[in-house]
């Protein structure tokens, strides 16, 4: 059978793209800032900001700035190619092509949460006005309009490559090696708006400022640094998306037994003891009855008008319970709140110190080896 991966290589194609973006910003703010450290170069900013500051005209302020790089250039360096390649994060700095690259590379990561099932002249309108200050809209109007496949289609995807359900699993094996190390987890602290906007230590609030000091952005610095942060925000949001799909999907496989067992109303019946449950995981949860909790296991939902149930546990036996039965992050923040109102998120940090799978008949880590013991895993 041929199977048809167009809306999968497209959606692994963005999610790289987004990736190679994060990557390329990192790696201009680092070499610009190892040049900054050095006090030639720092006070060649200075003369820039200098000139920036100055009430001229902008033709004054550029004749100014060009006179002031060829002086340093002619200063601290013997040979022309010696100082054009020494400068050139600064002599072919191109603003419009740094903003339409991260405008395109933004939108694109989750044009599926704007264009939905609009129409091409409503999606104009949209930008229009929902974007008064986007300073490129035909960039905008070009990704959406290309309308990026969403997680629904994926879906619809994978049901079209899959007509029999019998070869859920065998099909799920297969998108599962297209997607092998195309999934990213990216650590958000240094992309946190708050860290991007305000932290004069992280590295690119700290290259933008300057930037915009010396007279080479004309935006303001924030629109790049709130773009970023929606990248990494969506690399990680989208990779979780994937993988909760096809755990749906898996769980959504027919029975493989001769005699399969009659379906039942819940998403798994497992049988232990609800009460003597509660007790034992009191290190780790609080604040749930013990038929709430069997709903909990057997649903991997709350039922309705229950209040979410309070975890106690450290982060890493979150993520080793929520990994344990399979739920997936979405889930379990809708049954547990965490401490400080916080949320389980796919990153590295939260993710730090959890123990690979263990092998047969070994004893599992922290709560899955209590969940273990009285029975709701094997």
């Amino acid at each position: 059978m041929d199977f048809n991966f167009e809306r999968t290589d497209r959606q692994i194609a963005v999610i790289k793209d987004a990736c190679g973006a994060l990557w390329n910003i990192e790696s201009m703010a680092s070499e610009f800032l190892k040049d900054y450290d050095r006090p030639d170069f720092r006070a060649l900013c200075g003369t820039l900001t200098d000139i920036t500051a100055n009430s001229d005209d902008e033709a004054t302020k550029r004749e100014k700035r060009e006179n002031a790089l060829t002086d340093y250039c002619q200063r601290y360096t013997k040979d022309k190619l010696d100082w054009e390649k020494m400068l050139d994060h600064i002599i072919n700095f191109n603003e419009v092509k740094m903003v339409k690259y991260i405008s395109r590379v933004h939108w694109q990561i989750q044009s599926e949460i704007v264009h939905g099932n609009s129409t091409a002249s409503e999606l104009k309108e949209f930008i229009s006005k929902r974007l008064p200050d986007e300073p490129y809209k035909e960039v905008v109007e070009q990704v959406l309009l290309k309308r990026e496949p969403s997680i629904k289609d994926l879906e619809a995807e994978f049901w079209a490559n899959c007509p029999d359900v019998n070869q859920i699993d065998a099909l799920c094996n297969i998108y599962r090696e297209r997607w092998k190390g195309n999934l990213k987890e990216v650590d958000i602290n240094p992309y946190e708006f708050h860290t991007l906007l305000y932290d004069k230590s992280n590295k690119l609030h700290k290259y933008f400022r300057i930037l915009r000091e010396c007279g080479l952005l004309t935006v303001d610095y924030s629109f790049f640094e709130i773009r970023i942060g929606h990248i990494a925000r969506n690399i990680s949001y989208k990779s979780e998306c994937v993988v909760e799909m096809f755990q749906k999907l898996r769980a959504s496989a027919k029975p493989t037994e001769p005699n399969p067992a009659p379906e039942q109303d819940v998403k798994d019946v497992i049988t232990f003891d609800t009460e003597e449950a509660i007790k034992v995981l009191a290190t780790y949860i609080l604040g749930i009855s013990a038929a709430d909790f069997k709903y909990v296991i057997e649903h991997r939902t709350l039922p309705d008008g229950a209040k979410r149930a309070k975890w106690v546990g450290s982060r890493v036996d979150a993520w080793r319970f929520q990994e344990a039965l399979s739920w997936g992050i979405k889930a379990f923040n809708s049954v547990f709140e965490m401490p400080r109102d916080q949320s389980l998120r796919a990153n590295n940090a939260d993710k730090k110190g959890i123990d690979a799978p263990p092998g047969k008949n070994q004893m599992r880590p922290g709560v899955c080896a209590v969940l273990q013991n009285i029975g709701i895993i094997q």
